[in-house]
């Protein structure tokens, strides 16, 4: 199932993008959708960085996790089109005992696409614990489905080359 939205996704990915406009965005909220459900909020820090918060659950068991990634993006073929890798912590609380906190580090790596106000992304998100937990690697797959709340502002062009700009 998810091989098939993975090749559905990188087919409208690529079939969209002729003809798009490049715009980037600031701050982007959402669902992700897969392995493991919940919100991701994403902040852009800086001109290729960004900050994703991702609040989830997993469909193996009803424990709830937080993971915060810090990820560089990188364009393909324009600005609406990128891909992304990067890193960060996650804990998890565990449903059948308030006791134990499994936590550790995450990685990412994926693919995204932004049209008007929606973003949507594909990625793989594997967890390493290193305090607690039953299993060392944990790895994830989703799809996110963004709404983009703030675009990042038009810079203007200036179209008279000899002009002195201040």
């Amino acid at each position: 199932m998810l091989k098939k939205i993975f090749v559905l996704t990188i087919f409208l990915l690529l079939v969209s993008v002729h003809g798009l406009v490049a715009q980037k965005y600031v701050t982007s909220l959402g669902a992700r959708l897969g392995e493991e459900t919940g919100l991701s909020l994403q902040q852009r820090i800086a001109k290729e960085w960004s900050i994703e918060g991702i609040l989830l659950s997993s469909w193996r068991n009803k424990d709830l996790g937080l993971k915060v990634l810090a990820e560089k993006h990188h364009p393909i073929l324009g600005r609406r089109l990128n891909m992304y890798y990067g890193g960060g912590i996650h804990w998890n609380y565990l449903n059948d005992s308030a006791k134990i906190y499994p936590s550790g580090l995450s990685g990412i790596v994926g693919l995204e696409l932004s049209i008007s106000r929606l973003n949507i992304s594909w990625d793989f998100l594997p967890s390493f614990n290193i305090w607690y937990g039953d299993g060392d690697f944990t790895p994830s797959t989703a799809v996110s489905l963004r709404y983009i709340l703030i675009k990042e502002k038009k810079k203007k062009k200036h179209w008279r080359p000899f002009k002195k700009r201040n």
